[in-house]
């Protein structure tokens, strides 16, 4: 038979069950603090996780607007065009007939033409 303790009046049993329900209480007031903190570790991750999602949604966009434009620039000019008038052919006046053809204003009688280079092979 279990005697009682002259302390507090409980007996061994009660003081080791009141004891281990006192533990459990602060393990559970433990878990608790731990959840809230997870909590707002969550909450604070889902807003970073909303604004990266905005973020990446918005340089998705101006990829694709890129490439787009990118695409545009990158196509060949139009190859046909539209005539509108054939000009007869003119025969040349008396004045200029006798005269050799006109030489393009680029081209030079020196080694180098007029391209800058002083050593041109030719």
């Amino acid at each position: 038979m279990e005697t009682p303790n002259q302390d507090s009046g409980r007996t061994p049993a009660e003081q080791s069950a009141a004891n281990d329900l006192s533990v459990a209480d602060r393990q559970v007031n433990i878990l608790r603090d731990k959840l809230r903190h997870i909590d707002r570790q969550l909450a604070a991750a889902t807003q970073n996780n909303t604004k990266l999602v905005s973020m990446l949604e918005t340089a998705k966009a101006e990829i694709l607007r890129l490439k787009n434009a990118l695409d545009q620039e990158g196509q060949p000019p139009y190859s046909f065009g539209t005539i509108l008038q054939i000009n007869p052919k003119r025969q040349p006046s008396p004045a200029t007939a006798d005269r050799p053809p006109r030489r393009n204003r680029w081209t030079s009688s020196t080694p180098a033409g007029r391209c800058g280079w002083a050593s041109a092979p030719w």
